[in-house]
């Protein structure tokens, strides 16, 4: 029995630790701290060991601490939230974009894409890591439906995330019954409510539902057609940066074209997705928020739009259809230097 006790203890010894010196996003030490990590990056393209004594020098002087082990958690918090990369080498590409946002909603979108593309929670400035555990619980909500603060725990012991990139239901059930059998849950209590609470209150697109399990976005705001081929979390955050775009113009989340609040809008891509290389799939430019009709029309090329906002129709629709269309534009306000390029491509490749 002994024996069969060490084991387990042995085997259940690793699991994702995410612990962090700060732990508010849009706080002034947060992102201070990282403002000046990023600068000291940019002046140093090669950190080695004497470097980051340096480094850790200036954070001290930001924010003295009791003992320079705080200094390097506050430098480490960066490297497994995703902002910096294994050994220094660079950024995020939106690191910068997140430092500057002043707007709250969207700065915890960026916060949670950045997240999502890069963190690897056991990742420091002296251990490399390339598993993705925010990323893995993600997509096995997406595949389970929903998941409990006891699977939630759970998941958090499987550390190859690399190998597999999600559990599906019966995987999940099994070592959620293992874990139970074994009251892990009495033993790792603040390591299940610390990442509990990033994920109800901090990530974007992850909410509890009636039974207070976890679930990926918000039924009133599904679309019924789930795009094919995408990742589905970074859809949705797609959405989201289209949503506070649409609030911040708009006041609140219409359709760009009809200026209606329908229940459903789809936040349809100007430029086709299976055109697109890697940073256009999600770029918030590259977006406009339709009604199912209007991007029906504009997705298959009835319609299109000029650099004025005005619509330009297919002379082959429907007489009346035109005369209901022929006033739409887009709102003036939406149409940045970016989405006018994208919207040339549309025109040239699509209508």
């Amino acid at each position: 029995m002994g024996s069969k006790r060490s084991i387990i203890n042995q085997q259940y010894e690793n699991y994702w630790k995410l612990t962090l010196e700060y732990s508010d996003f849009d706080g002034k030490n947060f992102n201070e701290c990282l403002q000046i990590i990023i600068n000291f990056m940019d002046e140093n393209p090669h950190i080695d060991s004497e470097k980051y004594q340096k480094l850790q020098q200036e954070v001290y002087k930001f924010k003295p601490k009791a003992d320079f082990g705080s200094v390097r958690k506050s430098i480490n918090q960066f490297f497994k939230l995703g902002f910096i990369n294994n050994g220094f080498n660079g950024y995020h590409k939106k690191t910068k974009l997140f430092l500057s946002e002043q707007n709250r909603a969207k700065k915890k979108i960026l916060y949670s894409e950045i997240l999502y593309d890069n963190a690897s929670f056991s990742r420091s400035y002296s251990n490399s890591s390339n598993e993705n555990e925010l990323k893995f619980l993600v997509k096995t909500i997406e595949h389970c439906g929903r998941i409990t603060k006891e699977n939630l725990l759970a998941i958090m012991y499987v550390t190859d995330t690399i190998r597999k990139s999600y559990l599906d239901s019966q995987e999940l059930e099994k070592l959620t019954e293992y874990i139970n059998k074994i009251h892990l849950a009495d033993r790792k209590y603040n390591q299940i409510a610390y990442l509990w609470n990033i994920c109800t209150n901090v990530l974007t697109g992850i909410y509890l539902d009636q039974d207070n399990c976890l679930i990926l976005d918000r039924p009133d705001y599904s679309y019924t057609e789930k795009p094919i081929g995408r990742d589905t979390y970074k859809q949705t955050l797609y959405k989201y940066s289209l949503y506070e775009e649409s609030r911040e113009f708009l006041l609140d989340v219409y359709c760009y074209v009809e200026n209606l609040k329908y229940p459903v809008l789809i936040a349809s891509h100007i430029k086709p997705y299976k055109d697109c290389d890697e940073s256009e799939q999600f770029d918030k430019d590259n977006g406009l928020l339709l009604s199912k009709s209007i991007d029906q029309l504009f997705d298959q090329g009835w319609i299109s739009f000029k650099d004025d906002g005005s619509i330009i129709l297919n002379e082959n629709l429907d007489k009346k259809l035109k005369e209901v269309l022929a006033t739409k534009s887009i709102n003036r306000q939406m149409l940045n230097e970016k989405r006018l390029q994208y919207l040339d491509y549309h025109r040239m490749n699509v209508f």
